[in-house]
């Protein structure tokens, strides 16, 4: 079995041409979206600015990290106030 069909196993959109793998941006990008259980990500084009994304990418991981930290510190200041 090649690695493209355990990909393609696995409901990857992608089709053996020959020696090649073919796909769209389209259908990888909703093929993402379903995988990451809603959380953003997409396939880099030639046109996408990488800068952008991983400023968005380390903003969303610091609002993640940050909340449950957050909370944490919320609830030890209550719990030492009682």
């Amino acid at each position: 079995m090649s690695v493209v069909e355990r990909w393609a196993g696995n409901g990857m959109p992608v089709r053996r041409e020959v020696r090649y793998v073919e796909t769209t941006v389209n259908e990888l990008n909703e093929w993402l979206e379903g995988e990451q259980s809603g959380k953003p990500a997409h396939v880099v084009t030639d046109e996408t600015d990488l800068g952008a994304e991983l400023k968005g990418a380390r903003v969303r991981t610091t609002k993640e990290v940050a909340s449950p930290a957050l909370e944490t510190l919320h609830a030890l200041q209550y719990s030492s106030t009682s």
